[in-house]
């Protein structure tokens, strides 16, 4: 029952107190001061439901928790039963929020997060010198780097947002005096990001294992973070494959280009693709094909011609996860990436620590599984993309 209502009820009560009491009717007169009671402690639960809800709630400790948190040492910990400390306090915090876990949570941002943490020596190697681990070389993430905008405080389930796609202005007319004004109504339809899981596998050695004093657990969360990174990237600027989201390219039709060998003319087509529809992209996302054809481009003095020039200025990222001759052009906030597997105050990603597939050589099958959606703002009027037919190629 609303406050305001349960406030009345009681005010009417109160005035049948004093017309029981002024006709000497004590009987009636103690049966309604037991309903006044009855509200003033309904009244006294709703005022402090009232300011429960406006409270702020009290910042997590989970956050100071994740700064220091070692994935390596939760690898470790758990693969030989003693997962304990800092990080199997939030194992357990991220376990007992989240919907479901195959094996031990680890948050998301100790794997996004690039600051160096300081690893303990270990006296076994005090009296030898090494330097970081070498990580491998492959392609991060890059669409978030450009901007893209990134959702994480899902529960479960899919998220609609409302988008308007036609206004008032529709039907804006010039009328006569006297004349009727033509009416105009907004539209909206909906966009919609759904969870879809995205699978990372890593095998750690035996020899690994033993180097956790020399940086394994940088190399862990790099490794890891370029796999999601990798796996955004490419569902984002492609996607349309078996239990994938919907990318770029799989949910525009490619611009057909007239020029073979002119990327300054290709960019001028996907840009006008883009303004036509009244919006203004600011980024090309092109494929190394296309890198080398601009970079080898000269004037008529047979001088190189900057990217910057042949891309208008706008911002200019090569990736291997365009493939071929492709060049992708639009507004990258547009671009919406939404993160689940949210736990608590912090989105995770659920590991599992397999120590029985390579038993035999002493190594450690790791399987991450993040829950993962891409959308555009607008559709086909966020981005354009097309293939350079590259004489020769």
């Amino acid at each position: 029952m609303h406050i305001h209502k349960i406030k009345a009820d009681r005010a009417a009560t109160v005035s049948e107190m004093r017309a029981a009491l002024s006709a000497g009717n004590n009987a009636e007169f103690e049966k309604l001061a037991k309903q006044v009671e009855a509200f003033d402690a309904q009244i006294n639960a709703e005022e402090r439901m009232a300011a429960f809800e406006a409270r702020q709630p009290a910042k997590d400790s989970l956050e100071s928790e994740i700064r220091a948190y070692s994935v390596s040492a939760a690898v470790t910990g758990y693969a030989n039963g003693r997962l304990e400390g800092r990080e199997a306090e939030v194992a357990q915090e991220l376990r007992n929020s989240a919907q479901t876990t195959r094996g031990m949570r680890i948050p998301l941002s100790a794997i996004a997060d690039y600051e160096r943490r300081e690893v303990t020596a270990n006296p076994a190697f005090q009296n030898q010198s090494f330097q970081n681990l070498i990580p491998r070389l492959a392609p991060a993430s890059r669409v978030i780097q450009a901007g893209a905008t990134v959702l994480s405080g899902f529960g479960y389930g899919s998220i609609s947002f409302p988008r308007m796609v036609g206004g008032p202005d529709a039907n804006i007319s010039w009328v006569a005096e006297s004349g009727a004004v033509s009416q105009g109504s907004a539209t909206f339809d909906n966009v919609t990001l759904a969870p879809k899981t995205a699978g990372v596998f890593l095998k750690v050695s035996r020899k690994a294992l033993v180097t956790n004093s020399i940086g394994l657990d940088t190399l862990l969360r790099s490794d890891l973070n370029t796999s999601i990174g990798r796996a955004v990237d490419k569902t984002a600027l492609v996607g349309g494959g078996t239990n994938e989201p919907e990318g770029i390219m799989s949910t525009i039709a490619a611009t057909v280009f007239g020029d073979a060998n002119d990327v300054s003319l290709h960019a001028a087509d996907l840009m006008n693709a883009v303004e036509v529809e009244d919006n203004d992209g600011d980024v090309f996302f092109i494929s190394q094909g296309v890198a080398n054809l601009a970079r080898r481009y000269r004037n008529a003095l047979g001088m190189p011609v900057p990217l910057a020039t042949q891309f208008y200025d706008k911002k200019v990222v090569v990736t291997n996860n365009v493939s071929g001759n492709k060049l992708v052009y639009g507004k990258i906030s547009d671009l919406v990436v939404g993160f689940w597997n949210q736990a608590g105050t912090a989105p995770s990603v659920d590991i599992i620590v397999d120590t029985a597939t390579y038993s035999s050589e002493g190594a450690v099958k790791l399987v991450g599984f993040v829950d993962v959606d891409v959308a555009l703002k607008q559709g086909s009027a966020s981005f354009a993309w097309g293939e350079a037919a590259v004489s020769g190629s």
